[in-house]
């Protein structure tokens, strides 16, 4: 018998994919976030609907079809919050490990009051804030003798009062330096004397 069969095989190109979730200022690692990963027909690429971080930060899926995939970060540990966009989409590409990089970190509120020795609020005066990363900003105190600001990085802060009205003399240090705690206000306050 001098048949001939052919044989007809389909092979897929495959490729990885790596999700790293890293600390923006320390650059550390971040175990436990939660990740959902798509193809680019809306279906979910893994065993489960979500997958975590393991204790190096990452997650590597491999053998993957070449394409589009999408890549949401669900939640993240620690009140840590995502700094990058939250939804990437990105090719895996044959032979090769895509990487999806998120960065994270966290923030709080930091409220700065003026008060005179009476307790009476100080409108326009004038504080710098030295951040923990040697960044500096001026602010001036509203009509209520506050400033608030949101989304400060968490970390330790330096703020100093340096103009005040006309007027009135600093009865308290000149300079405060507190540490900003994740989902939290932090309030100076700062006394002149009228």
């Amino acid at each position: 018998v001098n048949d001939t069969v052919n044989c007809e095989y389909k092979v897929n190109k495959l490729g990885s994919l790596q999700i790293v979730v890293r600390d923006e200022r320390t650059d550390n690692l971040v175990p436990g976030a939660i990740v959902e990963v798509k193809d680019s027909e809306g279906n979910i690429v893994t065993d489960t609907d979500t997958v975590k971080t393991d204790a190096k930060g990452q997650i590597t899926i491999s053998n993957l079809p070449v394409g589009d995939y999408q890549v949401t970060i669900k939640e993240v540990p620690n009140n840590y919050e995502v700094t990058t966009d939250e939804e990437i989409t990105s090719k895996v590409e044959p032979n090769k490990t895509t990487e999806f990089v998120y960065k994270v970190d966290k923030f709080g509120n930091l409220n700065i009051i003026v008060k005179d020795d009476d307790g009476r609020v100080v409108p326009k005066a004038e504080l710098e804030i030295e951040y923990q990363d040697n960044k500096k900003e001026t602010v001036t105190t509203d009509e209520n003798g506050k400033v608030e600001l949101e989304r400060i990085p968490v970390g330790e802060h330096k703020v100093t009062i340096t103009k005040i009205p006309e007027g009135y003399t600093v009865t308290t240090d000149k300079e405060f330096t507190k540490v900003v705690l994740p989902n939290q206000d932090t309030v100076y306050e700062f006394e002149i004397i009228n």
